[in-house]
């Protein structure tokens, strides 16, 4: 931990990519980006990209300081294969890569090697996130304004660089920083409301209205007859 501690307040979005960080790079160097973005309580990847300024470079030696006030590194080692899980390498297979961390030392807590130790010796390319490490910020940021968390290279041990034939090269490093703010506050989709469907109205039906017939009285139905006419001889015309 750098002294007076790491952490600032400010707003700052985006951040630079890998060509432009190492736009003016003429000689080996290592670099952490700015204003990585995180959130309070959770994971927050950090790589270190290396970029060989046109030398050959068969060893990286650095130290990386963090401020452990508000960001947390898990040291541990749970599939025991020796090395840190929180720490990923990404470099050739003939390189070997070894990181050590250290509570106690507070200008650097993290130690990094990356060397190919066996003849004939071979070189880096140019690589981005050489090696990623991976924090849990937990500095709760105000709520108007996140909080940013410097991650430096220290100065003791200085980075180093060497090159296939153990000589020194000269060289830079530049560290970056982690924007800390709050989880987002969750969006609550509403939920749709069933349209009630119109229920049609039936149609009155006429109802027949029953013609009776009249009855006799046994019941039966009286059969219509036409008119009778009777002729009367004895009525005078």
């Amino acid at each position: 931990m750098l002294a007076g501690g790491l952490a600032t307040l400010a707003v700052i979005s985006g951040g630079l990519s890998s060509g432009q960080i190492f736009a003016q790079a003429t000689d080996p160097s290592l670099a952490i980006p700015q204003a990585i973005p995180a959130v309070v309580g959770q994971p927050v990847t950090v790589p270190v990209h290396f970029r060989t300024g046109g030398a050959a470079v068969a060893s990286v030696v650095f130290s990386v300081d963090f401020d452990e006030a508000c960001l947390r590194f898990d040291a541990g080692d749970n599939n025991n294969d020796g090395q840190l899980d929180n720490v990923r390498f990404n470099k050739p297979a003939m390189f070997r890569g070894s990181a050590a961390y250290s509570a106690d030392d507070l200008d650097g807590e993290l130690d990094f090697v990356i060397a190919d130790f066996s003849p004939p010796i071979a070189t880096l390319p140019d690589t981005d996130a050489l090696v990623t490490l991976e924090f849990t910020p937990t500095c709760p940021p105000p709520a108007s304004m996140p909080i940013t968390v410097a991650i430096a290279f220290s100065n003791a041990p200085a980075v180093s660089f060497g090159d296939p034939i153990g000589n020194d090269l000269a060289g830079t490093a530049s560290g970056g920083t982690v924007v800390i703010a709050h989880p987002a506050a969750a969006t609550v989709t509403p939920t749709a409301t069933a349209t009630a469907t119109a229920t049609p109205t039936p149609t009155a039906t006429a109802t027949p209205i029953a013609t009776t017939m009249p009855t006799n009285l046994d019941d039966t139905t009286e059969p219509s007859c036409p008119p009778l006419r009777v002729f009367l001889p004895w009525v005078g015309r």
